[in-house]
C-alpha cells in the first residue's frame, strides 16, 4: 500500500496565511478515490511522523466517506468534492456521526421517524416539541368547544323554555282578545237597543222626517242619555208650546201627558 499512495503528490495550498485542506491529483477508480481520501485524512502518515495513522475509512459514498477518528473514538463523516476533469478530491467538511447497534424492530421506529422528518433525524426533538405544543393547544381548542356545545345547549333550552311561555302567553292572549271583543260587541248590541227603546220613546211625539234623520251611522255619535237629551232638543223645536208659560189644555186622553209630561218629569229638579 506504501508504494501506491507514493504515486500521489499532496498538495498544500496557502491562502491568507491558512492552510486548504489538501487536495491530491489522481484517477478516480473506486480503489484510487478510497486511496486519495485516506491521504488526506492521514496526512501524518509520513517517516517525519513515524507513519501515524489518524483515520481508518469504513465505507465511501457519493458525498460523504465514512471515516473512524482513532483520536477521538468517534466516528465521522468526511464530505468531499471531485473534480472528475483535475483528477482532484477536496475534503470540504467533518460531522462527528453515530453507528447505532438496535435490533430490527427499533431500527424500523428510527426509520418511520426520519421519513417523517423529510428524511434526516436532524432536529426531530422540534418535531416532537411542536407535537406536544399542538397537543397542548388542542387539548384548549376542545375545552373551549365543549364549553361553547354546553352554551349553546343552555340557550337552546332557554329558547325552548321561551318559545313554550310565548306560545302559552299568546294563547291567553288570543282567549283575552276574542273575550274583549265577544264583551264588546254585546256592549254595542245593549247600547243599539237602548238607543233604540229612546227613538221609540219619541216615535210619537216627533215627526217621522225627524226621527228618520238619525241614522244608525249618526246614532254611533251617542250614547242613549246623549240621544235622548237630543230628541228632548228636537221635541223643543217641533213643539215650542210646551216649554212656554202659556197654560195648556191636556187632552182627556191624557196622550200628551204620557208622552211630553213623562219625558219633562226626567228634567225637573
Amino acid at each position: 500500500m506504501v508504494e501506491q499512495i507514493e504515486k500521489y503528490t499532496v498538495e498544500f495550498r496557502e491562502e491568507g496565511g491558512k492552510s486548504n485542506m489538501a487536495s491530491l491529483n489522481f484517477r478516480l477508480s473506486d480503489r484510487e478515490k478510497f486511496d486519495a481520501l485516506w491521504m488526506l485524512l492521514n496526512d501524518k502518515y509520513n517517516e517525519e511522523n513515524e507513519w501515524a495513522i489518524t483515520y481508518g475509512i469504513q465505507d465511501i459514498y457519493e458525498e460523504y466517506a465514512l471515516a473512524f477518528n482513532y483520536e477521538t473514538g468517534s466516528y465521522e463523516r468526511v464530505y468531499y468534492t471531485k473534480d472528475d476533469e483535475a483528477n482532484v478530491i477536496t475534503i470540504t467538511d467533518r460531522k462527528e456521526c453515530y453507528i447505532i447497534d438496535m435490533p430490527k424492530e427499533e431500527y424500523e421506529a428510527l426509520q418511520m421517524l426520519k421519513e417523517y422528518n423529510n428524511g434526516t433525524y436532524a432536529n426531530i426533538n422540534e418535531k416532537f416539541e411542536n407535537i406536544d405544543t399542538l397537543k397542548a393547544e388542542n387539548e384548549e381548542f376542545s375545552a373551549k368547544i365543549e364549553e361553547l356545545n354546553n352554551n349553546i345547549s343552555t340557550l337552546t333550552t332557554e329558547r325552548d323554555e321561551n318559545a313554550q311561555n310565548f306560545s302559552i302567553a299568546q294563547e291567553k292572549i288570543d282567549a283575552l282578545t276574542e273575550e274583549v271583543n265577544s264583551l264588546t260587541a254585546y256592549k254595542k248590541e245593549i247600547e243599539k237597543q237602548e238607543k233604540e227603546q229612546v227613538l221609540d220613546s219619541y216615535s210619537e211625539l216627533l215627526p217621522s222626517e225627524v226621527l228618520e234623520s238619525y241614522t244608525e251611522e249618526k246614532l254611533e255619535q251617542y250614547n242613549a242619555t246623549e240621544l235622548d237629551k237630543e230628541l228632548a232638543y228636537e221635541l223643543k223645536k217641533n213643539h215650542s208650546e210646551v216649554f212656554t208659560n202659556k197654560p195648556m189644555f191636556v187632552p182627556k186622553d191624557n196622550v200628551l201627558k204620557d208622552g211630553i209630561e213623562s219625558i219633562l218629569d226626567k228634567y225637573k229638579k
